[in-house]
């Protein structure tokens, strides 16, 4: 498909002068006019090897510590069983308390509204629920930082956190929390490539989920999808994979887990919520307020892995951003493989013990598409890197 989108070039902020600290909450306070607080960081340890310089896979968490604790092992157990080199690294941005204030959330809700009281009751048991565990556990008075060095040493240190106070209720609001979050764990990633000097490859397997979600998946045989992004397709540049297959969309959301390319992720997810960000008051590109607002608009979009589904406006379904920098921002083209329920959510201590934990295997070049119409397809196709214009041709028939 022909570009028809305007032209920008992007003036980078890359990390210049001070610690590392201080470039982080730079970064941060530009895409959101100060209105974020860096309370500490910490980038673990990351030993490489020649074969494995950097990360194959990394894990993106993102939100409030809640079970974290007891949800780790899982999360690791899926890395090593999907990268058994022990080519993975995990990545947190959370913030300072464990849990969210309840009293203000349950202030948010109207009801008056049908759907607000279901919420409303909803987050007052899983309120109570998590309070028993943070009882249980002795942790009523702990914050994320104290609990962060325990959950390191269950990944072997190769855990690279930040922990970030948003001082602005908009921020802070559910929804608009979701793309502060994505966009923040990109700047983390930059800056924890750039501490332990990796090179920073597109074709990287991007995992992101929550901290309290329990993982039962694994990956099968990642080098041929690998493969596939270092093909530069149209579809593979941009491609993602999303929630389907629960009983409810509300129950399989893409924001507990999804998966994409590290390349795909900055420019499609990351860059565009910076750069377009409402809060940035002067801007790096020439971009007018409508094009930083549909900008801003396509990140989210992605985001929660609408991709083509969403209404995408009229000649702007990419954004031709400085190739030396970032390539071009799309609407992302989701596939489905896989599904990660809400029942994955850890709000207590999980009933099985990690060894009796069974992992469901994924393949993730064979999937269903969806088209742009949101609706998806009911027949499965495998990728073949070796066959890419036939089986994309497959996967995405005229009209998806």
């Amino acid at each position: 498909m022909k570009d028809t989108a305007p032209k920008v070039v992007f003036l980078t902020f890359l990390f210049c002068a001070g610690s590392t600290k201080e470039r982080l909450q730079g970064r941060l306070d530009r895409a959101f006019n100060r209105l974020v607080h860096v309370h500490e960081t910490d980038f673990g340890e990351w030993r490489g090897t020649e074969t494995c310089p950097a990360p194959a896979v990394v894990l993106l968490l993102y939100g409030h510590v809640r079970t974290w604790l007891h949800t780790a092992t899982s999360q690791r157990n899926m890395l090593e069983r999907s990268s058994p080199n022990g080519c993975w690294f995990v990545l947190a941005v959370v913030p300072p308390e464990l849990n969210y204030n309840m009293t203000s959330a349950v202030q948010l809700f109207d009801l008056r509204n049908k759907y607000h009281r279901k919420s409303y009751f909803r987050e007052i048991r899983t309120g109570k629920t998590m309070n028993k565990y943070f009882v249980a556990q002795n942790l009523t008075t702990s914050n994320a930082s104290a609990v962060l060095p325990k959950i390191r040493q269950i990944f072997g240190r190769r855990l690279s956190h930040v922990i970030v106070e948003r001082l602005d209720s908009e921020i802070a609001n559910t929804h608009t929390s979701y793309p502060f979050y994505w966009t923040t764990l990109s700047m983390l990633l930059d800056l924890t490539y750039e501490v332990h000097r990796l090179p920073k490859a597109s074709d990287t397997i991007i995992v992101r989920s929550r901290p309290d979600c329990m993982t039962l998946l694994v990956f099968e045989d990642l080098q041929p999808l690998r493969g596939y992004f270092r093909r530069h397709t149209e579809h593979g540049r941009h491609l993602i994979w999303k929630q389907e297959g629960c009983k409810s969309r509300i129950a399989c959301q893409t924001p507990i887990f999804m998966v994409t390319s590290l390349g795909a992720y900055r420019t499609d997810i990351a860059l565009p919520i910076e750069f377009g960000s409402r809060w940035r008051q002067e801007s790096a590109t020439q971009l007018s307020m409508d094009e930083r607002e549909r900008l801003y608009l396509m990140g989210e979009a992605n985001g929660w892995a609408y991709g083509n589904g969403a209404k995408v406006p009229a000649n702007f379904r990419c954004l031709c951003l400085d190739s030396s920098i970032c390539g071009t921002s799309c609407y992302m083209y989701p596939i489905h493989s896989f599904a990660v329920s809400l029942a994955a959510i850890q709000r207590g201590v999980p009933s099985r013990r990690p060894e009796d934990l069974q992992y469901t295997p994924v393949n993730l070049l064979t999937g269903r598409s969806y088209c742009a119409s949101g609706e998806l397809r009911k027949v499965g196709v495998t990728l073949d890197r070796d066959n890419l214009t036939a089986s994309e041709a497959a996967m995405w028939p005229p009209g998806c």
